[in-house]
């Protein structure tokens, strides 16, 4: 036989300690080694599930019984199949997940893991480029008091009620691709909610929501901008500067230009996450503002053109 685990010091306690005081224990040391607590300290996880074993059967008066009498190497007074169980509890030290049945609880059955959903906000800029953004949700994980197997020392483990995992924050790192669409979901393989009995995780699903840029619409890989044209530029032609995702590029407005003319630049959307090296195109509606505050010498002009635009001239 294996050496009996000390429950009372790794709670900290006398053996002659009050039920009261044990549970003050518990929740003390608890309360300071929680996996919430310290997320990072695989010592933590380990100094918290000895301390859930311990209090599991120091909690129970009859278990209790049982331990301070295999501490003492009295074989308890019970029958042999029983004896068999509490030398399994106490000397094996037994993690081993169980369902109820005649002889106590078995591993739950191996069960894939919850898919999860979150979602996430991106800027016009970032679904152009694409990027990596953190993503925090809450998502049934193991639990760390019993590794998944719901049961402490063949009962139902306390810290997650016999489920086996418990509810709690993550926070992963989800890469989005270059032109993912608005209302598009990218999935995340084996970042959702922990399996039980072994089973595999199961997935996280983000759901991407575009926001509003201040400058360009868009409709699927295609952007729409509107762009200011003096009105000489309008009537005599020459450059305009057209606002990108990527900087600006200059647009030859041809003579005699009508206000609201749409110009398309292909190639200059946003990338399709569905089709490598597809683009959209960007269309550029140009607005012809109309000169003020003139000048007398630009009103003069303005009512020579007028004597020299024919009456009939639409």
């Amino acid at each position: 036989m294996g050496p009996v685990k000390d429950y009372y010091a790794t709670l900290g306690v006398d053996p002659r300690a009050s039920e009261a005081e044990i549970r003050q224990a518990f929740r003390r040391l608890a309360r300071r080694f929680h996996p919430d607590l310290n997320p990072d300290s695989p010592e933590a996880e380990a100094r918290f599930r000895e301390i859930n074993e311990a209090y599991e059967v120091l909690a129970d008066p009859q278990r209790r019984r049982e331990y301070d009498q295999a501490r003492r190497g009295v074989i308890p007074t019970e029958p042999v199949d029983g004896w068999v169980r509490a030398r399994r509890r106490f000397f094996g030290g037994l993690l081993g997940g169980m369902s109820r049945s005649r002889t106590g609880f078995r591993a739950a059955a191996r069960e894939r893991g919850q898919d999860v959903q979150a979602e996430v906000e991106l800027t016009l800029e970032e679904v152009y480029r694409g990027t990596v953004r953190p993503v925090e949700f809450e998502s049934p994980q193991t639990c760390p008091a019993c590794r998944g197997s719901g049961v402490y020392l063949n009962r139902p483990c306390h810290s997650c009620g016999g489920e086996g995992t418990v509810r709690r924050k993550r926070r992963v790192e989800v890469g989005i691709p270059a032109g993912v669409a608005d209302g598009a979901r990218v999935r995340v393989q084996g970042a959702g909610g922990a399996g039980r009995g072994g089973g595999p995780p199961g997935d996280l699903y983000v759901k991407v929501n575009i926001r509003p840029h201040p400058v360009f619409e868009h409709h699927g890989q295609d952007l729409f901008v509107e762009v200011a044209v003096p009105l000489t530029t309008a009537v005599l032609g020459g450059q305009v500067e057209v606002p990108t995702l990527d900087g600006g590029v200059k647009l030859v407005i041809p003579p005699e230009t009508q206000n609201g003319r749409v110009f398309c630049l292909p190639g200059l959307g946003l990338p399709d996450a569905r089709e490598p090296g597809r683009r959209g195109s960007l269309y550029a509606r140009l607005r012809v503002v109309l000169p003020q505050n003139l000048s007398a010498e630009q009103r003069e002009l303005f009512e020579r053109l007028r004597r020299l635009d024919p009456p009939d001239r639409a």
